[in-house]
């Protein structure tokens, strides 16, 4: 029997004709990430007749991640489930008529699990700049590092128009460093370098390609704020190397542009010393006369 038909034969039937998983077109157009829209298909089929669906986040963990990471623990993929509900919940309230499937209930998880469900979006709604979102993102105590970037965080930086600190802000296509802030990209090319036997210039590509990985997990934008935090921090000692070369080489110039001014004053000073000194002698001479 192949797969086709053995869903088909596994589906239920209403009056002969087979149900068939109904996704609404609101749904469907909305940014949901994947570990979202996997917990939605799972709530759906968990549903009953009155719609409603009560699996714990920890059993909702294992069937919807367990297959993508099977060497997590049961406490990630359960962290996993959590945030994939509270982008469920975020995202289905922003639509005027939801799925017409199974909807998520106040009472549908274990008492215990709605103690703990997290507010994940407090923090990133009242976030006012980019730092602050950043903050709220990496202190969240209910995501683990290899959690996807909460749809919340995304929709702020996408409406806010924020800048990422190791994003440049200019909308010009840098043709070398992308979208990407060349002091970071550069920071770590050159760390990238010091593994390979390639220059820093030659791993540009490569620190981009890491930078784009790095963004879609909590684990990663703390290493880009690492990053960014020194490639800052060697940017500005190199400017100020810079600065006492160039007021170095401006020492001698600017003591030729003086020179003049000592010399004059050596002659008048000479000048005035030999008429003193002329004096001196005329009233000499006098005086023994």
């Amino acid at each position: 029997m192949s797969l086709t038909e053995k869903m088909q034969s596994d589906g239920s039937s209403y009056g002969g004709r087979k149900r068939h998983i109904y996704i609404d077109s609101k749904l469907d157009d909305l940014p949901l990430t994947m570990e979202a829209f996997r917990v939605y298909s799972h709530l759906c089929r968990r549903a009953g007749c009155d719609n409603n669906a009560f699996p714990s986040y920890k059993s909702i963990g294992e069937a919807c991640f367990r297959g993508s990471f099977p060497a997590s623990s049961t406490e990630t993929l359960r962290q996993k489930a959590i945030a994939a509900v509270s982008e469920l919940v975020e995202s289905l309230q922003q639509t005027d008529n939801p799925s017409r499937g199974s909807t998520i209930a106040g009472g549908s998880f274990d008492k215990s699990e709605q103690l703990n469900k997290p507010q994940l979006t407090c923090p990133y709604k009242t976030a006012q700049n980019v730092k602050e979102l950043i903050d709220a993102w990496l202190t969240d105590p209910t995501a683990m590092s290899d959690d996807c970037v909460p749809l919340l965080v995304r929709d702020s930086i996408k409406w806010n128009r924020w800048v990422l600190p190791w994003r440049n802000g200019e909308r010009k296509l840098n043709n070398l460093y992308q979208n990407f802030n060349p002091i970071v990209v550069d920071f770590l090319a050159a760390e990238l370098a010091t593994k390979s036997k390639r220059s820093a210039r030659q791993e540009i590509d490569h620190a981009i390609a890491v930078i784009n990985t790095w963004e879609k997990t909590k684990g990663g934008w703390t290493n880009l704020m690492q990053r960014y935090q020194q490639a800052q921090s060697a940017e500005t000692q190199r400017l100020a190397q810079q600065k006492a070369i160039q007021t170095a080489h401006a020492a001698p110039n600017e003591l030729r542009a003086v020179l003049p001014e000592i010399r004059q004053a050596r002659r008048f000073t000479k000048t005035e010393f030999r008429n003193k000194e002329s004096g001196f002698r005329i009233e000499a001479c006098a005086a023994a006369g």
